[in-house]
């Protein structure tokens, strides 16, 4: 099973913007997350035009591939 944790934000452009990680811990929290989101804010970590502004969302996606397997 695979899972991506997506982070949602807008620039100071008004452009989206995503970054994406794969494997986040099993017990991360709402909280984890929004804090590190607006650490990425504050430090202004991506050469983004017009910077990273605010947060839009984040989701944890999870899927599972199963093979198919012929004769």
């Amino acid at each position: 099973m695979k899972k991506v944790l997506a982070m949602s934000f807008k620039t100071g452009m008004g452009k989206s913007m995503r970054v994406t990680l794969e494997d986040p811990k099993d017990d991360i929290t709402p909280e984890e997350v929004e804090e590190a989101m607006e650490l990425i804010i504050a430090k202004d970590v991506f050469n983004v035009e017009g910077g990273v502004a605010e947060i839009a969302g984040a989701n944890i996606t999870t899927t599972e591939t199963q093979q198919i397997v012929f004769g």
